[in-house]
């Protein structure tokens, strides 16, 4: 087959290795259990392409100046290192609380599976390549002092990645799971937010706080997903896995965000939430609540977006400046939260819909 005659699916087959040929592994990082755990189950698979590679320190691989991000989405490398410093951060004001006081996030995974037009990830790291921090247990330690004298507080552990998509190799969302059925973290409450398909396994483990695990499911319509969500699974996977995952007992928190403004919004927003209705209820599903809101993203790293996806719709948008932050215009967001909200309160009460 000729160069010129090859398509773009068999070129890329051709060209990029497969995700997680090269780990890259820190001097520090060496001797933790995730990391001995990690490698011994991709040394079983036995990948004839495995290479395991020492670094001294991940800043130096992942902040190396003119990387592709987009490029090495076709050919993830796998970063395990150790992080130091800050391990949670107070929630950033542009993102939905829920009426939780203390709110927090944390990233024990940097960067995510999917590839989304619209995510700010591209515009944040200059890598796409994954980086896994194995020091878990000073994470839950950190958590554990944020709940002490009776404290509560609500994590948000899936906003710097999809950490459930990666599930199946990393179990990270397990072990935050267990960690919040302990007796003595009641007052945690955790979200973990997910465009995946998959359903988090807890056999084995205590459901006594499961209540205080909310599955945050995102919600697109399909032309959205198949337009500028690229290798997510499609609206009917996700829409399974919401029911599989009330059928298990978790409460589930539906996200319509980011909202995108596209040809056609209204007929293809309106057939979109009707689709999500009617499974709600011939499923009888009563979500906890709902996250609403349109595509939003600070200044600069809409700058660096636009850099790395030149060709995309989201980035070509001309979008309104303010306080910062870039989005459609104070008229458009209005419109397009009305009219989505609209349509939300046919099957979930107006009072447990946040919109930002």
């Amino acid at each position: 087959m000729k160069y010129e005659q090859m398509d773009d699916k068999v070129l890329k087959s051709s060209i990029y290795n497969r995700h997680f040929s090269h780990i890259y592994v820190e001097e520090e990082a060496k001797g933790y259990p995730i990391t001995e755990e990690l490698l011994n189950k991709l040394k079983g698979e036995r990948r004839d392409d495995l290479k395991i590679l020492e670094v001294d320190s991940y800043t130096r691989l992942f902040n190396r100046r003119r990387q592709n991000f987009v490029r090495e989405k076709n050919s993830l490398s796998l970063i395990l290192a150790v992080k130091h410093g800050n391990l949670s951060y107070k929630g950033a004001p542009f993102c939905q609380d829920f009426g939780n006081e203390d709110f927090y996030y944390t990233s024990v995974l940097l960067n995510c599976l999917f590839d989304c037009e619209y995510c700010y990830l591209s515009g944040m790291y200059p890598s796409a390549y994954v980086v896994l921090f194995v020091n878990i247990e000073d994470y839950f330690n950190d958590i554990a002092d944020k709940l002490k004298d009776g404290r509560k507080a609500y994590y948000c552990i899936s906003y710097d990645t999809d950490l459930l998509a990666f599930e199946g190799l990393f179990g990270l969302s397990r072990r935050f799971f267990e960690f919040a059925s302990r007796p003595e973290n009641k007052g945690l409450k955790i979200e973990l937010r997910t465009k995946s398909a998959a359903v988090l396994d807890i056999s084995g483990l205590s459901t006594e706080n499961i209540e205080n695990f909310v599955i945050a499911i995102t919600l697109s319509p399909e032309k959205v997903i198949k337009s500028f969500e690229h290798r997510t699974p499609s609206l009917e996977a996700r829409l399974l896995a919401l029911k599989r995952f009330t059928a298990a007992g978790f409460p589930v928190r539906l996200i319509f965000d980011p909202v995108i403004k596209l040809q056609g919004f209204e007929e293809i927003y309106e057939e979109f939430f009707y689709r999500c209705e009617t499974f709600l209820k011939e499923n009888k599903i009563e979500p906890l609540d709902c996250g609403l809101g349109t595509f939003r993203i600070s200044d600069t790293y809409l700058s660096n977006l636009r850099k790395v996806r030149k060709a995309s719709e989201i980035t070509s948008y001309p979008y309104e400046s303010a306080r910062g932050f870039s989005s459609y215009s104070e008229k458009n967001n209005e419109r397009i939260l009305k009219f989505c909200r609209e349509r939300i309160e046919r099957f979930i009460p107006s009072e447990r819909i946040f919109t930002i």
